[in-house]
């Protein structure tokens, strides 16, 4: 988690999923902003919180 906040703290990032179930249907999930711990002043005290925002996709 330590890698991942400091890679999101520098820039604007996209989180995408993609899912299959076992009859192959597939849905996506994408979220225009995605940070580790973006918001807090000590997050490896606070447990590195997910922040996701701007959802689009058919999940």
């Amino acid at each position: 988690l330590t890698r991942i906040h400091a890679l999101t703290i520098q820039a604007n990032y996209e989180l995408r999923i993609d899912m299959e179930d076992f009859e192959n249907s597939t849905s996506f999930a994408q979220y225009g902003s995605f940070g580790v711990g973006l918001f807090s002043v000590d997050p490896d005290e606070d447990g590195y919180p997910l922040s996701v925002a701007d959802y689009s996709g058919t999940a």
